[in-house]
């Protein structure tokens, strides 16, 4: 139920889900995790190549800890609605929200990133609801 709809496959959710489990040690909330960017690429827009490129920039993010520039290029092309939802939950706003978030992120706090994505990914807000209207059409 939660890979219901477009990019992402039942292959490409379980490959995310390996590769996050190995980075962080913990298949549950690597599950949630390959859920909630699910949730995240769906509720932006993002097509299947678009949400290859964006996982393997998110999985490189998590296991090196660094937010580098080419990676964060790539999740801002393909996931702008899920990081603006992002910062505005860390207090950032306006049209700088995300350049703000990706400062405080460079300094190396990915699990910000990571934890932030989580919450908005799979709890009952905005980027899920965004998600399920994205299914329907």
């Amino acid at each position: 139920e939660g890979i219901d709809g477009l990019p992402t496959t039942l292959d490409g959710v379980v490959s995310t889900t390996q590769r996050l489990a190995s980075t962080t040690g913990n298949l549950d909330k690597s599950v949630d995790t390959t859920l909630a960017l699910n949730n995240a690429l769906i509720a932006s827009g993002a097509t299947t190549d678009q949400t290859a490129r964006a996982t393997d920039q998110y999985v490189k993010i998590l296991s090196t800890g660094k937010v580098e520039a080419e990676s964060w290029q790539t999740l801002s092309e393909t996931m702008s609605f899920a990081l603006k939802e992002v910062a505005g939950s860390f207090g950032f706003a306006g049209d700088s929200a995300t350049n703000d978030l990706y400062s405080a992120l460079k300094n190396g706090d990915t699990a910000s990133l990571y934890n932030g994505l989580l919450a908005l990914g799979i709890s009952k807000a905005v980027v899920p609801y965004q998600a399920f209207l994205y299914r329907r059409i």
